[in-house]
């Protein structure tokens, strides 16, 4: 996998490469609550991270989980 066709983990302060379509690295993504993970499948829309057009709903349901995995590694 190229680097161009990378992104860095949305976890705070977390540096690991995932693919594009990926939300977190494998461990951040396990620490979100399985409810949480399936509610940010259940907005993803195919290609998002290609065209670079996520919807608002998944924006905020990214931030709030991206927030609630910074609470609790007390970041």
């Amino acid at each position: 996998m190229s680097r161009e066709s990378e992104h860095i983990c949305h976890a705070k302060g977390c540096d690991v490469l995932v693919p594009p379509a990926r939300f977190m690295c494998m461990r951040h993504w396990r620490m979100l609550p399985e409810d949480t993970r399936d509610l940010i499948w259940s907005v993803y829309r195919d290609g998002q991270e290609i065209t670079m057009t996520p919807s608002a709903e998944y924006l905020q349901i990214a931030r709030e989980a991206i927030a609630w995995l910074a609470a609790k590694e007390g970041i």
